[in-house]
């Protein structure tokens, strides 16, 4: 039994471990080229043998599969961006270079070219050949890089019956396929969805633009749905109980229950009742002994003198 062993900067993953501190943590890490691999590589084609290119803007993946299984793995260190670089240096702006890329970079000549003048968005000018030389320069030390990994694989790319597919955001650069079939001499096409996955037909025909995110969706397969023990709004202190069905004998125990408890509570009030009477009667009693209080001895007095002013007002 043989294994492959799959390595990466130890940073990469603790970055993703700061992004998930907390809750919800992760389950799991999946290579994006794997993942990609799942969703644009039948089983037909990793049986027969393919290769698979994963034109990113900062690497290159190369992945081959055989017999159903994945049988090397490697990145190299240059992607579209290093042509958004290179085009920078003919004095335009990033924003410029990379629109230039998309819209007129092309991986081969195709005919005679014409030397005319391209204006970015700033009004900035560069020469159609320079632009043609920049990209070309940089894009076929790309494949270059890609073809000497059936060397370094040892794979005889006479073998790889599905050819190879390309996939990533770079590999949308004009003729690219055309220039990787001349260089490595193997049948190339562009990646897309698997045909049996369910898609709209509108979406399946953009879906090349996110098969990175459809393969890591895909690869999600671990139930991350936690049922909350407890009520959000409910104290912390008082865990939600689950409440259960009662029995006939256990109901009509219920009820004998609740029952005594009141007589219980009719007879407490009660005792209170009488007791608090009791009380009463016994301070009116010591009252009468003692004679009026303080409140009683005003009480009095106050009478008297609205005695007195009624006499005056009689008199008068």
């Amino acid at each position: 039994m043989s294994l492959k062993l799959i390595v990466a900067r130890d940073d990469l993953k603790k970055s993703v471990s700061r992004c998930f501190s907390g809750e919800p943590s992760v389950v799991r890490y999946i290579p994006t080229t794997l993942s990609t691999a799942y969703v644009a590589l039948s089983n037909e084609d990793r049986q027969a043998g393919v290769m698979l290119v994963d034109f990113g803007a900062e690497t290159t993946t190369v992945s081959i599969y055989k017999d159903g299984l994945l049988r090397y793995l490697s990145t190299i260190p240059l992607g579209g961006y290093n042509i958004t670089r290179d085009i920078m240096t003919l004095k335009v702006t990033e924003p410029e270079a990379e629109s230039f890329k998309v819209r007129l970079g092309s991986a081969k000549v195709m005919g005679e070219e014409s030397n005319i003048t391209l204006r970015g968005e700033s009004s900035s000018e560069i020469k159609s050949l320079d632009l043609s030389k920049v990209v070309k320069a940089r894009i076929e030390e790309i494949v270059a890089n890609v073809n000497a990994h059936f060397e370094y694989a040892k794979c005889d790319r006479k073998s790889l019956g599905a050819g190879m597919v390309i996939v990533g955001g770079a590999s949308k650069l004009s003729n690219l396929a055309e220039l990787i079939a001349e260089k490595c001499d193997i049948r190339v096409r562009k990646g897309a969805l698997r045909q049996d996955m369910l898609l709209d037909v509108a979406s399946q025909s953009k879906s090349a633009d996110y098969l990175q995110i459809l393969g890591l969706l895909y690869c999600g397969k671990e139930n991350c749905v936690e049922v909350l023990s407890k009520v959000v709004d409910e104290p912390e202190d008082e865990p939600h109980e689950e409440v259960k069905p009662l029995s006939p004998k256990e109901k009509r125990a219920q009820e004998k229950a609740q029952e005594k408890a009141e007589q219980e509570r009719r007879k407490r009030e009660a005792a209170d009742a009488k007791r608090e009477e009791k009380e009463r009667k016994k301070r009116e009693k010591e009252e009468k002994v003692k004679g009026p209080g303080l409140f009683g001895k005003l009480k009095e007095m106050v009478k008297k003198a609205e005695n007195l002013l009624d006499d005056e007002n009689d008199n008068f």
